[in-house]
């Protein structure tokens, strides 16, 4: 699914590309991934692979750059890893059966429904800490009239917004380490009602 206009600027204008080696099948194939795997992970290097973005404020920054990669530790050969990360994890960052983005490594936690996901999300990040004028982090907001923004496409992750504030919910780690105290979040208030109407723009 094509990116929001804020994702699209945001990739433009903090994002950049490095070479990475192409994807070798061979390699895979001997590593016994199935062709349907396979054919996925290269279409996800074609698109994203060598691609930089900026590090987020969870998951120790995020990946740091994209590229696929067979999967660490996985019970089965229906993921692979979405791109390098930036530290020393005991997890990965892995595009799942459905083409999710998510936490790996033995077992799999879906942060968001896809790759755009994650990117729509880290770009919101970035706008709503410049564009709010209060920031706060707290384990369990209060979502009452608040809507799901959705092109972040959340699964243990997402945003939401309401009025001139945003919500970043965060419950990756606490799903993946089945540990539900470890959920939070990020109230981002005080944005200007003209930016907050243009996180809608058209993705055309």
């Amino acid at each position: 699914m094509p990116l929001s206009y804020l994702a699209r600027y945001f990739v433009t204008t903090h994002g950049h590309r490095v070479d990475v080696p192409p994807l070798d099948r061979e390699r895979w194939r001997a590593a016994g991934m199935s062709e349907s795997v396979i054919d996925r992970a290269a279409e996800h290097h074609e698109r994203w692979g060598g691609l930089v973005l900026p590090p987020s404020l969870a998951y120790d920054g995020g990946p740091r750059c994209f590229a696929a990669d067979l999967p660490t530790g996985a019970d089965g050969a229906d993921r692979f890893d979405a791109g390098h990360s930036r530290s020393a994890l005991p997890y990965t960052f892995d595009i799942g059966p459905d083409g999710e983005f998510g936490l790996g490594c033995g077992k799999f936690t879906a942060l968001h429904e896809s790759v755009e996901g994650w990117i729509e999300s880290l770009a919101l990040a970035y706008y709503a800490t410049v564009e709010a004028e209060k920031i706060s982090k707290m384990d369990e907001p209060d979502l009452d009239g608040f809507e799901p923004v959705e092109e972040v496409r959340g699964v243990a992750d997402s945003w939401w917004q309401a009025g001139t504030t945003l919500i970043a919910t965060h419950g990756g780690l606490a799903d993946y380490y089945d540990q539900p105290e470890g959920k939070y979040a990020r109230v981002y208030e005080g944005i200007s009602a003209s930016g907050v109407l243009s996180l809608r723009a058209s993705r055309s």
